[in-house]
């Protein structure tokens, strides 16, 4: 009875993220991706991974980004061991600090909502069973992004699809240190705006190719369900115009909770040169803040 409980809250998670608020490149961790193994060679709806998260940040050079709530879900389809087959969505509320002439919400809301953005895509793994004890994993992914401006007037609405393939090594344990565990995932993609959207107004992405690397380490504290937890990523562009670019995100915090759910409370850094937010002139983004998300895992 416990198990179904925490699958129909997982569910209810995965469906909140339509009501919810959050940005532009979100970097997924790489437990986000690769789900959990699945406790028995075939099976349907094995496995699953949802959070929902706010994000405030304190200090920014970005006049848009204020705070972000973010809701997503990726639940697996089928298993057909080593083969997963998976979807996942996301939305984000994106939100921003009231700019000179401009009028709140609310008497008690002195912010503006900006935009919201979908993700959303299938995600198949194949796990090598030759790499344990570590778990590596195949990865091939097929995601769609979309921005939509809740101020069309101020901010553009970029949309891109994207193509893209890699492998992660999860659950690293060195034998020399005690109590860490170490996730690292590599993901190189094709970015294009296919014509069967029909939306011929739409600029193409700035993103040509995008490598993506993420890193995540956890340290367990010697409290039961409590750890450190440090993640890292970027994503390295080649861009349409010609040029590189990268995006960088890092995190650092504590994560607690027994069973399938965790809080965790964590300091935040991103860093981009263009979110794309604007429709005449680069958005450049580096903010500095705090973030608390809630995290089901099933499996």
């Amino acid at each position: 009875m416990s198990d179904l409980i925490w699958k129909a809250t997982a569910f209810f998670l995965f469906l909140s993220p339509i009501t919810a608020v959050v940005s532009w490149d979100f970097m997924e961790r790489p437990s986000a991706v690769v789900l959990a193994p699945a406790p028995e060679p075939v099976g349907l709806l094995t496995a699953g991974y949802y959070h929902t998260i706010y994000r405030n940040y304190l200090f920014r050079n970005s006049m848009w980004d204020q705070f972000h709530i973010e809701g997503y879900g990726h639940q697996s389809l089928f298993d057909l061991a080593p083969f997963r087959l998976g979807v996942f969505y996301s939305s984000i509320l994106l939100s921003g600090p009231l700019n000179e002439g401009e009028t709140p919400g609310a008497a008690a809301a002195p912010w503006q909502m900006n935009a919201i953005q979908f993700e959303y895509g299938v995600v198949a793994t194949v796990d090598l069973p030759a790499s344990r004890p570590a778990r590596l994993a195949v990865i091939a992914e097929y995601s769609r992004r979309s921005y939509h401006p809740l101020r069309p007037r101020l901010f553009d609405d970029p949309a891109a699809d994207i193509l893209r393939g890699g492998f992660a090594v999860m659950d690293m344990r060195p034998k020399r240190i005690t109590g860490i565990a170490l996730d690292a995932m590599v993901r190189a993609g094709w970015v294009e705006l296919y014509d069967f959207w029909g939306a011929p107004s739409i600029v193409d992405p700035r993103a040509l190719y995008v490598l993506n690397l993420a890193v995540e380490v956890r340290q367990d504290i010697g409290l039961e369900g409590a750890s450190l937890f440090a993640n890292a990523a970027t994503d390295v562009i080649a861009l349409r115009a010609g040029g590189v670019a990268a995006d960088v995100s890092l995190q650092a915090g504590l994560s607690a909770g027994t069973g399938p759910a965790r809080l965790e409370l964590y300091l935040e850094a991103y860093h981009s040169d263009d979110t794309e937010q604007l429709p005449d002139a680069p958005s450049r983004a580096t903010l500095f803040g705090w973030g608390a998300r809630f995290i089901v895992e099933t499996s």
